[in-house]
């Protein structure tokens, strides 16, 4: 599903709605870069401002955030407790009382596994 910004525009990136171990979860769909040598076009290029837009509005609503779990091709043979992202602040994170930038910030690598860095916002999603 897409969402609508403050200036009404649709954001040009989709997530969803969904369940992990009985509890609710918004599962932002991944970014990916652009490959111009096979034609291929940024996947979700509103990501950043999307993220940004959730953890705003989530914000508003006095919603924490329990867990930040990455979810992606790499990792997915992986328990979900190893792919928790491990930020500069213990959960639950209460999005009113933090910088949302300082945030999205504070995540990047969440993961180093078998060698390789999974990074917050490329070809990856969030949980």
């Amino acid at each position: 599903m897409f969402l609508l910004d403050d200036g009404n525009e649709l954001v040009d990136a989709e997530y969803s709605l969904d369940l992990l171990e009985e509890s609710p979860c918004i599962v932002i769909e991944s970014s990916g870069e652009p490959d111009s040598a096979r034609g291929k076009k940024r996947r979700n290029p509103g990501y950043n401002k999307l993220l940004n837009l959730l953890f705003r509005r989530l914000a508003a609503s006095g919603i924490q955030i329990t867990r930040v779990i990455l979810d992606c091709r790499q990792v997915s043979s992986i328990p979900v407790v190893e792919r928790i992202a491990i930020l500069n602040r213990p959960y639950p994170v209460d999005l009113g009382s933090i910088d949302i930038e300082d945030l999205i910030r504070a995540t990047k690598p969440i993961l180093d596994i078998n060698g390789v860095s999974i990074v917050f916002g490329q070809d990856d999603e969030l949980i």
